[in-house]
């Protein structure tokens, strides 16, 4: 999913680039830069390596039903996971 998102701004960034009326921002010129970068690369791949465990732990999370006003108990569930990671 990730690497769907970063594969699209690479995209825009090399078209900008190709695109005589457009000059590419200096942002997108970093971006590109620091994607270039081995411990960017190294994160990057960490945040990929552990997908799975994000989305497993957003379904938990979504799955504690938490009407407006009464979110309690999706309160307490981030606040415990939260003191598991030493937060």
């Amino acid at each position: 999913m990730f690497r769907s998102f970063l594969a699209a701004v690479l995209f825009a960034v090399a078209l900008s680039r190709v695109l005589p009326a457009q000059q590419p921002s200096v942002g997108a010129s970093r971006l590109a830069e620091a994607l270039t970068n081995s411990p960017v690369q190294a994160a990057l791949a960490a945040v990929d390596a552990s997908e799975s465990r994000a989305v497993q732990t957003l379904i938990a999370l979504g799955s504690i039903v938490s009407p407006s006003g009464h979110e309690q108990e999706r309160a307490k569930w981030v606040a415990e996971r939260m003191r598991a990671i030493g937060l």
